[in-house]
């Protein structure tokens, strides 16, 4: 029961999409214990995580690259279409306000 008070309380319900009830929450799936992972698995997927980090890095600063990436799929896919639409009033104001900490 902890746990899915933890899970109300965190925002790890959902709502059903084919069988809508707004008074019906359902949890998303989720273990109580670890799940075993093979060790030298893991280091892998630690050193291949600043190559992915990097990668990622790059492709959400090529606006050339994603406007032509994802041109087909805003037109289709509401989400991904209202985040682009945000994304350009962002770019066309002027770009993301740079934050340093210092």
């Amino acid at each position: 029961e902890k746990a899915k008070d933890y899970a109300l309380m965190h925002g790890i319900c959902m709502r059903q999409k084919d069988n809508f009830d707004r008074d019906a929450l359902h949890f998303a799936p989720f273990v109580l214990f670890p799940t075993p992972f093979p060790r030298d698995e893991y280091r892998k997927s630690v050193e291949l995580q600043t190559v992915l980090n990097e990668l990622m890095h790059k492709v959400a600063h090529d606006y050339d690259f994603l406007k032509e990436t994802l041109k087909h799929t805003i037109k289709v896919d509401e989400f991904t279409g209202r985040l682009w639409n945000i994304y350009e009033t962002i770019m066309s104001e002027g770009g993301p306000t740079q934050v340093f900490c210092f």
